[in-house]
């Protein structure tokens, strides 16, 4: 079995940290944080280079993980320096190496798939904090040999493979729950049959169907059971979006039934 998975995706769901609503190291415009990036970038030198691909492939148990990602710079004539780049509304004398671990995870990830990638022995981790009212800086230097990066790496992976393993799991018994899925009802309304099998359609197809029908035809149940059977992949997700909080109880008692239990 093989996964692909960018190191971004690993790092910020095995070490992000604080509450939803932390903006601090979150630009409200992205456009800021791109400027900021390139601001930077525009300062390297020719023995410099920027927004690196890198990618490699892990076997663990009976998955190959091919991890991939950017690298935002490698740095000087031996390329022997990682740069992380990240920018910040917040005040430099606030952060430290340690401030968001996800960032220096996701340095070090990329620093271990570089010397892996080019055979070297050690290597300089910079991490680069740009403020984006005023472009001023700090960075944070460290070395660190193959060796300590390789035991970041496994574990890292490791704990990746553990959660993964849990969602490969849920998810057969969620398929093997919805192909065992029943109409709750023993007689469809007129018309209901006709709607659930358009939707049913529009959605394998990925187009976009408007349906227009009376009040008492079962629209809640017809779509939201007809979506339902036609989720074939992990990824899949149906969002049932309402005007009002109603309409949203109406779905929910649907769903809460006895009939669909």
């Amino acid at each position: 079995m093989k996964v692909k998975v960018s190191v971004r995706k690993i790092v910020e769901f095995l070490y992000s940290g604080g509450n939803l609503s932390n903006e601090y190291f979150q630009n409200k415009d992205m456009q800021e944080g791109i400027k900021a990036h390139q601001y930077w970038q525009s300062k390297y030198g020719l023995q410099d280079s920027k927004e690196v691909s890198i990618f490699y492939e892990y076997k663990l148990s009976n998955i190959i993980y091919t991890i991939s990602g950017r690298v935002d710079g490698v740095l000087g004539k031996e390329k022997q320096i990682i740069e992380e780049i990240k920018s910040s509304r917040t005040s430099l004398e606030e952060i430290n190496i340690n401030s968001r671990p996800e960032h220096l995870a996701q340095a070090k990830m990329y620093a271990y798939m570089y010397i892996i990638n080019n055979n070297l022995k050690s290597i300089k981790v910079r991490l680069t904090y740009i403020n984006t009212l005023d472009y001023s800086y700090k960075s944070f230097d460290k070395v660190y040999n193959k060796t300590q990066l390789e035991k970041f790496f496994i574990k890292t992976i490791v704990a990746y493979d553990e959660w993964h393993l849990k969602l490969r799991n849920h998810f057969k018994i969620y398929s093997q729950s919805l192909s065992e899925l029943k109409f709750p009802f023993v007689n469809y309304r007129v018309g209901q049959r006709e709607l659930m099998a358009a939707c049913y359609q529009t959605i394998n197809k990925g187009d976009i169907l408007y349906a227009m029908s009376p009040t008492g035809v079962g629209k809640t149940m017809a779509t939201v059971f007809s979506s339902l059977k036609a989720i074939k992949r992990e990824k899949q997700k149906l969002f049932y979006l309402t005007a009002k909080n109603a309409g949203k109880v109406v779905a929910l008692n649907a769903l809460n039934s006895k009939e669909c239990r």
